[in-house]
């Protein structure tokens, strides 16, 4: 059988390719069963909550350690508009810990018909962060940065993770202000809440009416690294903070879905792999063996009629 190498190589890439994207598909669906598997038991609670999606959304045995007092909350109402901001100071441990603030929004709901949300029926809820200086994550040096919250069980919880470890500065971090923003249909920015510092700004008019305390000047980097080289069992006796330690051996226990698929996987690619490029020689070697018993039972046969004959 001439072997056509190109052909072989493009095949192998496809295989390697089916593969790889069977293991994204199967990482993907491990943490969502683990969510969902988990919701009645964390959903009504923020810290259970920031620590499994914390968890899940690392995936590669990182604990989660919650603060469990938050630095800030509060709940807004306007007729019927209305969401609760609660900002957590969060740390992941695999191994060094690693500090960040978690703005989480709760029981969202936004009233105006202009609301954009996508095929899953989820509004695209963005903040606006404006640093105390500039700030340098890599390669980049700012002051203010626009990100995107993403949405947990559905569209009235969304969570923002700031990761303070990376920032550097010159001097300690604080806010300036945060604002936080919904997109119309047309793809404009609607302002929703604005936290801010009045050390160095006057409050910002939003939403919501100006007696609810938007202050956040207390939150610093050097607030929210309140973890150094403490161990997890140390952690799991203070009362300030909450940890887990079912949840990685929790989300590991979905890795038998990677037995699963791949078995799947397999299923196609071997029929496969036999009708491209082994069928054809099994076939002819098949037909030719059958052509072979043939004719020597032809000669068989002639060589009885011959002897009849004689």
């Amino acid at each position: 059988m001439t072997k056509n190498w190109f052909f072989i190589i493009l095949y192998i890439i496809f295989i390697g390719m089916a593969t790889f994207m069977v293991s994204l598909y199967t990482e993907a669906q491990k943490r969502v069963d683990f969510l969902k598997d988990l919701q009645s038991e964390v959903e009504e609670d923020n810290v259970k909550l920031l620590a499994a999606t914390l968890v899940a959304n690392r995936g590669d045995g990182t604990n989660a350690i919650i603060f469990k007092e938050p630095l800030y909350e509060q709940h807004f109402i306007d007729g019927e508009d209305e969401l609760k901001v609660y900002i957590y100071k969060v740390a992941e441990n695999l191994s060094s810990y690693e500090h960040s603030l978690a703005i989480l929004i709760r029981d969202l709901n936004i009233t105006d018909p202009t609301l954009l949300k996508d095929e899953d029926a989820y509004s695209t809820i963005r903040a606006t962060i404006k640093f105390n200086q500039a700030i340098t994550i890599g390669q980049t040096n700012k002051q203010t940065f626009e990100e995107t919250f993403i949405t947990l069980y559905d569209d009235t919880s969304k969570l923002l993770l700031i990761n303070f470890d990376r920032l550097k500065s010159e001097s300690t971090i604080s806010f300036e202000s945060i604002h936080i923003a919904y997109d119309d249909i047309n793809y404009f920015s609607r302002e929703l809440v604005t936290l801010y510092n009045s050390d160095l700004v006057n409050q910002i008019p939003d939403k919501f009416s100006n007696t609810y305390p938007r202050d956040i000047e207390h939150i610093t980097s050097d607030d929210i690294k309140f973890l150094s080289d403490e161990s997890l069992s140390d952690i799991q006796e203070n009362i300030e903070l909450y940890y887990d330690a079912n949840l990685i051996s929790q989300l590991n226990k979905y890795n038998n879905l990677y037995l699963k698929n791949i078995s799947l996987l397999l299923l196609v690619v071997i029929p496969l792999t036999y009708f491209i490029f082994f069928h054809k020689e099994v076939y002819t070697r098949y037909k030719m063996k059958r052509s072979a018993k043939k004719a020597q039972k032809r000669q068989e046969i002639e060589a009885i009629k011959h002897k009849k004959e004689m």
